[in-house]
């Protein structure tokens, strides 16, 4: 979009503002996302963000997303205010609030950013889900991530994860709350050692908390360290009160997630200043996390 469309659609938040810059924000797999900075008719400098479905999202994708974020605010978690909708370049896109922080991909493993975490995580899953049957439910993620196409090779490495699985299919969630769905360091922003916004809900479901756990630990796992998602975990437990006896089971569908996407995945760390994370070291840590898993169903 131009600057003079930009500022067209920011009169619908801001009447009589005018657009100083743009800039793209990464982020998101299913929208466009773009920060403008205005300069209203005051004279107040503010920042919007202006998120765009993009052409394969729901005809309906940003009204869900507001509905969800007012739904999220409304339960104490720190994310973005969604400011509007409105129509522009034959999308219904949605006005969010600018916050200034910067996801961590270093340092967040000590243990005042882990307890953050795992204290935000559990206020998410504190949410019932009676008010949110727009979302989609667990259920259908696990069956789309059993029917996901792979290499012969990829089957043959995977082949034991599936036949545990398979025991215990399906996994039935023990409580129906929010998920946030993708609960990683990239959609989580800080500033000054404190977590500011939990970003990116466009993966939210319902379903079992232990979901989101695993898909977090994974992450946690690859990025900081055995230590920090063994910290992150126990501080979970605590903070949720949740009987963690069946995460072995959501462990293992975290592990085979990841499908083809793992050389994706690892440009997207060196974009964000971690080349050490390659698709070797991915692959390792995956290979590390599912063997834990199964020797805890072992035990």
């Amino acid at each position: 979009m131009t600057d003079p469309a930009l500022g067209s659609l920011a009169g619908s938040v801001e009447p009589g503002s005018s657009v100083l810059r743009s800039w793209a924000l990464a982020g998101g797999i299913s929208a466009q996302m773009t920060a403008v900075e205005l300069r209203c008719a005051d004279g107040r400098i503010r920042r919007l963000v202006l998120r765009r479905p993009g052409d394969h999202a729901p005809a309906d994708a940003a009204q869900r997303e507001q509905r969800l974020l007012q739904a999220v605010r409304a339960r104490g978690v720190p994310s973005q205010t969604p400011l509007g909708l409105v129509e522009g370049a034959g999308k219904t896109c949605l006005w969010l609030e600018y916050i200034e922080g910067q996801p961590d991909f270093r340092s967040a493993g000590d243990g005042s950013r882990v307890q953050q975490m795992a204290a935000q995580l559990a206020r998410i899953h504190s949410a019932a889900s009676e008010d949110l049957s727009f979302l989609p439910h667990q259920a259908q993620r696990l069956e789309q991530l059993a029917g996901w196409q792979a290499s012969p090779a990829r089957v043959a490495r995977e082949h034991r994860l599936r036949q545990v699985l398979a025991a215990g299919w399906p996994l039935e969630p023990r409580r129906q709350v929010l998920l946030h769905g993708d609960f990683w360091p990239g959609n989580i922003l800080w500033s000054s050692g404190r977590l500011v916004a939990v970003i990116d809900w466009e993966d939210a479901l319902v379903g079992d908390p232990l979901y989101d756990l695993a898909i977090s630990r994974l992450d946690l796992l690859w990025i900081y360290g055995q230590a920090a998602m063994e910290r992150f975990t126990a501080a979970y437990a605590a903070e949720s009160g949740d009987d963690l006896r069946a995460l072995p089971y959501y462990d293992l569908c975290a592990a085979l997630r990841p499908g083809s996407f793992l050389a994706g995945w690892a440009k997207g760390y060196a974009a964000r200043g971690r080349p050490d994370i390659d698709v070797a070291g991915l692959e390792a840590g995956r290979s590390r996390f599912a063997e834990q898993a199964l020797a805890r169903l072992r035990a």
